[in-house]
């Protein structure tokens, strides 16, 4: 029996594929806002990939250990709308005085859906790159080092992000005096 053959997938956007109209139930504007987002999140990945060797995953838990660590310190700053710059400041010197808070593998794992296992691993790996450090048995913390060594990755991230805020700002504006 004869399988039903597969319709063509073209990515170019110059030969559009006449058997599947490129989002043709979306309105252009959702579209232009949706590609704009999907340029900033690939360029994030992108530069991920290759600050961690190619492991997304051992990105996330990083990403994780470090947003547990300061989560304490955060939570009254993120409550407030407008921030001006002395609250800043006074987060930063906060930051400095206290304590970090530790978080263990497990809630890792539990907050990003990664097995136990998986986190486990990516863990000692974090820890042999001295990325990270163990208190007691089993609380991480986040040294030094790597915020030092993806500074300028942090830099470029909220440059790439301002920019993209921007454009779908002017787009969403656009929309708004359409209407």
């Amino acid at each position: 029996m004869d399988k039903p053959s597969k319709p063509e997938m073209s990515c170019s956007a110059d030969t559009p594929n006449p058997q599947r109209p490129l989002a043709a139930p979306l309105a252009d504007e959702a579209l232009l806002v949706s590609t704009l987002a999907s340029r900033f999140l690939t360029g994030y990945l992108r530069k991920a990939y290759q600050n961690f060797d190619g492991d997304l995953i051992m990105g996330l838990v990083f990403g994780e250990v470090c947003l547990r660590n300061i989560d304490r310190v955060m939570r009254p700053l993120a409550a407030q709308q407008d921030k001006a710059p002395e609250q800043w400041q006074a987060f930063l010197e906060k930051l400095s005085r206290e304590k970090i808070t530790p978080c263990n593998a497990l809630s890792i794992s539990e907050a990003t859906g990664i097995p136990r296992e998986t986190v486990r691993r990516k863990v000692k790996k974090l820890e042999q790159m001295g990325w990270l450090i163990r208190e007691d048995l089993d609380k991480l913390v986040v040294t030094h080092k790597p915020i030092e060594l993806l500074h300028d990755f942090s830099l470029e991230v909220v440059q790439d992000l301002l920019e993209s805020s921007r454009e779908v700002q002017g787009v969403l504006d656009t929309i708004g005096r359409r209407r």
